[in-house]
Formats: structure tokens, C-alpha cells, sequence
């Protein structure tokens, strides 16, 4: 994984210096993405996107203005809360603020948001939920299917790829003889399966481009 973002969607607060929210990813690495922040200025309907990369001013969420829908950096003013179990206890010295602490991990597996309220007397939501973005450096790789192999029924398969001519498939119950039978002609790529295998104690395969 090469980087991460998260959206809180229309999020509305009285007092938005109370909100602390901590991102958690399946392998218990951690990163605030904002805390004390806002001050006393409510909010409404604000979209927030806490991007590293964030770039337009403001890149910071303010620590006394106004918070508008935008894309921020990850911002937290100190002291920070302590946030509740099931949350993550705050490691030495103290939670990482930066999205970049979650690169070169495994994406895969439960995330987790934990959102708290600092103060009983101001009250909030997150209207429209909370969405990751995660950007990997490659696909996950598909598994790798031999050429050859025993199917579940038993049968032997042989997968010929190229050259695009004519091929012989050719088989033999015993490489010390010369004794090689014809069993299929196809044009690659395709894939031979032998229902006779399971006939014979040993069963050898050739493919050899047609005369």
C-alpha cells in the first residue's frame, strides 16, 4: 500500500474543537486525523478529506477558525484525549499524524474509526458516514496455475500455450522406450486432459509440433 485517505461525509458539530478521531488500520497502526480543531465555530454539512498530500490553503485544519468542506492534512493540536476502549491505548509519545505511518503495510483487513466527543456539553454526528481510499503499488497477484496437473476427478491435464502451430501431445507408459502414442492434436493454446491416466502405474506426455 502506498497511500491512504479518508472522507467524513457532511459532518455537523456545535463545537468542532471537541471532536478527536483516530484511524486504526488492521495491524493496529494508528493516526489521528484531527483533534482540538475548529474551536467554537459549528459546523454543518461539512465534507472533510484528510489527505499527506494536501496541497490548496489551507492544508491544516484551523485551530480557532472556521472549519469548511475541504481537503486536509491530517491536523491535531495537543493535548489530545484520551480515547476510550476499544480504541487503542496512545503509544510513546503519542499517536502518529500523518497518514504515511499506514505505507508499505498489508491494506487488507478490518479498519477502524474511533470518533469521541470530549466534552458532554456540545453534540455531533457524521450524517453521511466515513469512506477509506486505499492505493496499492500493484494488484494483488492472481495464483499461479501450473501448466500441468492432477484435476479433482483425477484426470491429468496439460496446458500448451505456443507456439501457435499445429502440436502433438504424445504419450508413453515407460521413457526407456521409444514407444511414443499420438493422443491429441490441437493448436495452441489449449489444454489436454488425459482420461486414461488413472489406467497405467506410470504415464509420460510430450508435445511436439505436427509434421
Amino acid at each position: 500500500m502506498i497511500k491512504v485517505t479518508v472522507t467524513f461525509a457532511k459532518l455537523a458539530h456545535s463545537w468542532p474543537a471537541d471532536i478527536d478521531a483516530l484511524l486504526e488500520s488492521p495491524y493496529q497502526q494508528t493516526a489521528l486525523l484531527m483533534a482540538n480543531a475548529g474551536g467554537g465555530n459549528g459546523v454543518t454539512n461539512v465534507t472533510l478529506t484528510f489527505d499527506d498530500a494536501a496541497s490548496i490553503y489551507p492544508t491544516n485544519l484551523p485551530q480557532a477558525g472556521q472549519i469548511i468542506s475541504h481537503t486536509y492534512r491530517p491536523t491535531a493540536y495537543f493535548p489530545v484525549a484520551t480515547f476510550p476502549a476499544p480504541a487503542p491505548p496512545a503509544p510513546v509519545p503519542s499517536y502518529a499524524t500523518n497518514l504515511s505511518t499506514f505505507n508499505s503495510s498489508n491494506p487488507n483487513g478490518t479498519w477502524s474509526l474511533f470518533v469521541i466527543d470530549h466534552s458532554a456539553l456540545n453534540n455531533g454526528a457524521i450524517s453521511n458516514g466515513w469512506s477509506l481510499t486505499l492505493v496499492t503499488a500493484s494488484p494483488v497477484p492472481s495464483p499461479v496455475v501450473p501448466p500441468f496437473g492432477m484435476n479433482p476427478n483425477g484426470t491429468f491435464y496439460l496446458t500448451i500455450t505456443n507456439p501457435i502451430n499445429l502440436t502433438i501431445i504424445q504419450a508413453s507408459t515407460n521413457l526407456g522406450s521409444a514407444i511414443w502414442l499420438n493422443v491429441y492434436t490441437n493448436t495452441p493454446p489449449f489444454t489436454f486432459t488425459d482420461s486414461n491416466a488413472s489406467h497405467y502405474p506410470y504415464r509420460f506426455y510430450r508435445a511436439i509440433p505436427a509434421p
